[in-house]
């Protein structure tokens, strides 16, 4: 008999993902010379698939800036995820519980598969996850989708 399975989504869920991802953004918009939007502007616009966040923090650019826009991003939260990625308080008590229950747990997310890893990694909690599953290579996903 299977165990029951019990999946979560990553950022905002188990991961503060508005600790990393307000600061790249604010940050990428600033290399761009654009004036960033207040932390809320930003935070408003999770979830939303990359080409649709980056067009609505700028809505008068071009495609080509807009991409940039999501490298930038993506690049900031590489290099900040590893120092300063936290779990929400609790998450890794939660999970271990869950895991001495029987559950086989899940994390599915847009990100893709090398950011979700690298996030369960940098959270400490990579250990009780047994199953990851992110975007499908070629799908644009949403500002967490590094």
């Amino acid at each position: 008999m299977a165990k029951p399975l019990v999946i979560f989504d990553l950022d905002g869920t188990l991961f503060q993902t508005h600790e990393i991802t307000v600061g790249g953004v604010q940050d990428a918009l600033a290399n761009l010379g654009e004036a960033p939007p207040t932390d809320e502007d930003i935070r408003a616009h999770f979830g939303e698939p990359m080409d649709a966040f980056c067009h609505n923090l700028l809505p008068e650019s071009g495609e080509a800036e807009r991409e940039k826009l999501a490298e930038l991003i993506g690049a900031y939260e590489r290099a900040e995820i590893p120092a300063r990625g936290r779990s929400f308080p609790g998450i890794p008590e939660a999970l271990s519980e869950l895991r001495l229950m029987g559950y086989t747990l899940a994390v599915c997310s847009n990100g893709g598969e090398g950011y979700i890893r690298l996030v369960l990694d940098s959270c400490g909690i990579a250990a009780f996850v047994d199953r990851v599953k992110g975007r499908r290579a070629g799908i644009r996903a949403t500002s967490k989708s590094r």
